[in-house]
Order: structure tokens, then sequence, then C-alpha cells
């Protein structure tokens, strides 16, 4: 079990330390000369699948019951957004003072964003909802 909570520890640290890697890349992106005329995003969603993959394989061949596997694996999927963000949103304020709300902001135009998900679906109120959903999903795999 200990394993088990060092692996989500893990995946929260990395949700974090990806979203204050994407502000610095963002932020510097707007003071450049040169478009990137590239979706960076689907991009990060690959490289977070394969991270992804090894935590889910590495609690597999911890846990050997799959519901608990799929639950812990759901369940990260839906913190994950509250930490990435939060951590983007909180770091933009701290480079560059946009996003007055730190942590819980979100950003106001949809349109210039790239992302296919996160500025259209996840209000700072969503990524708590998901996060209290993901935090049940987790604590439900351990008490099985």
């Amino acid at each position: 079990m200990a394993i088990n909570i060092i692996l989500i520890l893990v995946w929260i640290a990395y949700m974090i330390c990806e979203g204050d890697k994407e502000a610095f890349l963002y932020h510097y992106a707007a003071f450049t000369t040169k478009s990137l005329n590239v979706n960076l995003h689907s991009m990060f969603l690959f490289q977070r699948s394969l991270a992804f993959s090894a935590f889910v394989l590495a609690l597999a061949l911890n846990i050997q019951l799959w519901i608990s596997v799929a639950l812990i694996s759901l369940g990260l999927i839906a913190i994950s957004p509250f930490f990435h963000d939060g951590m983007y949103y909180y770091m933009r304020n701290m480079i560059d003072g946009i996003y007055p709300k730190k942590w819980l902001d979100q950003t106001k135009d949809t349109t210039s964003s790239t992302a296919a998900w996160s500025s259209k679906f996840e209000s700072a109120l969503a990524r708590i909802v998901y996060l209290i959903i993901g935090i049940i999903l987790i604590v439900l795999a351990f008490v099985i």
C-alpha cells in the first residue's frame, strides 16, 4: 500500500511540474518573433500518456487487482487537471501577473487556447469537482 501512495504522490508531483514547465514555455513563447505554428498539446498528451502508462503498469504489478488499478487510474486522471492547471495558472501569475486568482483561475478567452479540453470544460469549480471525484475513486480503490 505504501508503494501505491508513493506512486500517487509522484504522479501529483509530475503534474505540478508539467504545469510549471508549460507556464514558462507559454510565457516565453509570447515574446518570440518566430511563431511556433505547432499545437504542442498533442505532444504533451503523448508524453503524459507514456508517463501514465508507466504509472499504471507499476500499479498493476504492485496491486494485481484490476478493479483497484482501474479505480486509481481513473482517480489519477480526474485529479490531474487540478494540479496541472492550478500550477500553470499560479506560475503564470508569478511570472507575468496574469491570472489574478492564481491556482483557481481559468482561461477566459477560450478561443485563444489550443487545448482541446482544458480551456473549454475545466473551470476552477470543475477542477475542484474532478479532484473530489478522483480522491473518492482512489480511496475506494484502497478500501476494496
